[in-house]
């Protein structure tokens, strides 16, 4: 079986590790949106809050208001 030229092989060596960065960048990118979205400080980003919080106590849950009292 021939080898494949040194110029082949550093090609896909280089592609390999462009990918893995190009893979790296874009978990890193969308953690940060998730983790901006899905704060508790608001509702999703562009989402309308649609049920209203609670916050349970013991065996009660207590609606959350929204004039932050």
């Amino acid at each position: 079986m021939a080898r494949l030229p040194a110029s082949v092989y550093w090609f896909r060596r280089a592609l390999a590790v462009s990918v893995l960065f190009l893979v790296l960048w874009a978990s890193s990118f969308l953690a940060g949106k998730l983790h901006w979205s899905l704060s508790p400080e608001g509702p999703a980003a562009g989402l309308p809050q649609s049920e209203p919080a609670y916050v349970i106590v013991d065996d009660t849950a207590l609606r959350v208001s929204s004039g932050g009292r």
